[in-house]
Formats: C-alpha cells, structure tokens, sequence
C-alpha cells in the first residue's frame, strides 16, 4: 500500500482527526485511512455542465449551461408539437 504524507495540517485539525480515530477505536494511522477512504466515496461536483431539454424529435429545446467562471445561460426555445 502507498504511503501518503500530508504536510502543514494546523494543530486543531490533526488532533480532531486523532479524536475522531480514536472515538472509532482505532489508532491514528488507521483512522486517517478510513477517513480518506470515506473521501473517496463522495461524489466529485463539477464547477461547469450543461443541462439540456429536448423535445419530442430529441432535438434539444432548452438549455442551461454553468462556465467555469461561474456564469449561467441559458436557451429556451418554444415547444412545437
């Protein structure tokens, strides 16, 4: 298994996360590693997407879009049936 090394970790955090390890029965080593491991697990959100409407041909209708400087736009085109 890899080692990893995390460097400059202010005190209070260290010590939290000791705590918590030890609250959970293990020692400090293994307790980072179930930490890390609960990380992993969690879902990754995107700072940009695209989400896109369509329509009863599946040509898109309607979208909206987030860029990654945060800004939102967005389409909208009526509906034909």
């Amino acid at each position: 298994m890899p080692d990893l090394l995390v460097r400059d970790v202010p005190s209070e955090v260290a010590d939290a996360l000791t705590e918590r390890a030890r609250a959970a029965g293990m020692d400090r080593r293994n307790g980072y590693a179930s930490i890390f491991a609960q990380l992993v697990q969690l879902p990754i959100v995107k700072v940009s997407y695209t989400l896109r409407f369509f329509g009863p041909q599946d040509e898109v209708y309607r979208y909206i879009k987030r860029s990654p400087d945060g800004k939102i736009g967005f389409q909208l085109r009526p509906l034909l049936f």
